[in-house]
């Protein structure tokens, strides 16, 4: 009895392995390290100033290594609410 008790708990921690490996595969496959590059104007929202060619995504992370051409001050103009990281300031 012992024995199958071991049996049906290693076969149980195995699946729950398998299924935290494939959760984590799949939510690092759909994030994206995006760079500001802020060539187009000064809008978040703007594809044109992300590397990629789109705006970063709740998964993706954002990355300011210059300010771009268009400008020094970034305009956040992200829809609905929005959360203010604490002691970050990205205007410039």
């Amino acid at each position: 009895m012992k024995m199958k008790t071991v049996s049906l708990l290693t076969r149980w921690l195995t699946r729950l392995a398998l299924v935290a490996l494939l959760v984590g595969l799949t939510t690092s496959a759909r994030a994206a390290a995006k760079t500001w590059i802020g060539s187009t104007d000064v809008n978040w929202n703007t594809g044109g100033n992300w590397n990629l060619g789109t705006v970063p995504a709740n998964s993706d992370s954002a990355t300011f290594n210059a300010a771009g051409t268009a400008g020094t001050a970034l305009n956040n103009n992200i829809p609905g609410p929005v959360a203010n990281p604490i002691g970050n300031n990205y205007n410039g």
